[in-house]
């Protein structure tokens, strides 16, 4: 994980993803 912004981008997108499930 060395880009650390493309990082909270991609978990950003991950909990956005994951909002209709929880």
């Amino acid at each position: 994980l060395a880009n650390g912004e493309r990082w909270e981008a991609e978990l950003a997108a991950r909990l956005e993803a994951d909002a209709p499930y929880r």
